[in-house]
């Protein structure tokens, strides 16, 4: 999974990947990032997500955004 983001100011970014009974499966980031594009990758541990739909909710210092995406396997 991946996700991409521009920043128009250096800040703090999180982003959480949220199965649909609201428990946190993944993080794909939780640190400080400078201005400009970026691109994060989510390479899961141990057992593969299975198949469903799954929220991605990214928190910069311009906003929150909450996206769904669906798992095919």
């Amino acid at each position: 999974m991946q996700a991409s983001f521009t920043l128009e100011s250096a800040g703090h970014v999180t982003c959480d990947l949220f199965a649909p009974d609201g428990r946190r499966v993944g993080q794909l980031a939780n640190g400080s990032f400078s201005a400009g594009p970026h691109l994060l990758r989510w390479e899961p541990t141990g057992a593969a997500l299975p198949s469903g739909v799954y929220y991605v909710r990214l928190t910069t210092p311009q906003g929150t955004w909450t996206r769904s995406m669906a798992v095919v396997r």
